[in-house]
């Protein structure tokens, strides 16, 4: 039987001992209905997670570890998805499946055939947003939950991510270098020493690949000049057209993929 998974944030163990935040607390009790003597799986951004018997069920849950160890389930390949804004069901989407799939991190951006702008992004979409990739997170067993940054302009996203490590972007009008083992094995080698607030630093064996997705009618051809200055590398995802929301999380699949990343043997927690 699956255990359910829960994330907290600022999780705090003493002798063994844990009290589970209000939120989390409400959905055990509430929702799932589970009872004394279940046992949960917890986790928070370090990798760790913990076996947890509930050992009181109030207002707020209380349970006992029994185990722990560390999640191996996270890529060593580190993809950022810099993400065209799209009408809210396949953002939610894009989030939800690129997640699962194994992206670590998410950057909303704003090109010049964008349906959605920048202004149209609230705190209360970020928040709706960090929720679904939190949910998703929860029940693909990441170790980690990926994190989702304020939308920025298509210029400003490339400079950033071209300091970063490679950066790829798909168009549906390059014909000479596709996503294919060859570009894989021979372009995605590289790591840099350098990071940016969009994650951890790529020393050791972590490497760096941010992808770049347009919107509904694709990059303009000012936008990919501008980007191959800059050092981007336009790349073919094969000869059918993707809708912007299957793209993603399609090109991090494959670069997982040829990286080794979904070769992983996963550890259960007992």
């Amino acid at each position: 039987m699956t255990l359910h998974r829960f994330y907290i944030p600022s999780l705090n163990i003493v002798n063994g001992k844990v009290i589970l935040p209000p939120e989390t607390s409400r959905q055990i009790r509430q929702v799932l209905r589970l009872k004394t003597g279940d046992k949960v799986v917890v986790f928070s951004d370090t990798s760790e997670q913990y076996l947890i018997q509930i050992e009181a069920i109030e207002n707020v849950v209380a349970g006992t570890v029994i185990s722990q160890n560390i999640n191996n389930s996270e890529p060593r390949t580190f993809i950022i998805l810099y993400q065209a804004l799209t009408p809210r069901e396949k953002f939610e989407s894009i989030l939800q499946k690129g997640t699962e799939i194994g992206i670590s991190s998410f950057v909303p951006i704003e090109t010049k055939r964008s349906l959605i702008r920048k202004k149209d992004v609230k705190e209360e979409k970020i928040k709706r947003w960090e929720k679904i990739i939190q949910e998703a997170a929860e029940q693909s067993e990441r170790g980690k939950v990926p994190k989702i940054f304020s939308p920025m302009n298509f210029g400003e996203a490339v400079e950033i991510a071209v300091k970063d490590g490679v950066v790829l972007i798909a168009w549906e009008e390059e014909n000479e270098q596709f996503l294919s083992e060859e570009i894989l094995r021979s372009t995605l080698v590289k790591q840099v020493d350098s990071f940016t607030s969009f994650g951890p630093s790529a020393k050791g064996d972590t490497e760096r690949v941010s992808i770049f997705i347009g919107p509904e009618g694709g990059f303009e051809k000012e936008e990919i000049e501008t980007a191959k200055k800059l050092g981007a590398k336009t790349i073919s995802l094969g000869p059918r057209i993707l809708r912007t929301e299957t793209a993603g999380p399609f090109m991090a699949s494959l670069i997982l993929f040829a990286k080794g990343d979904l070769e992983t043997k996963r550890i259960d927690i007992k």
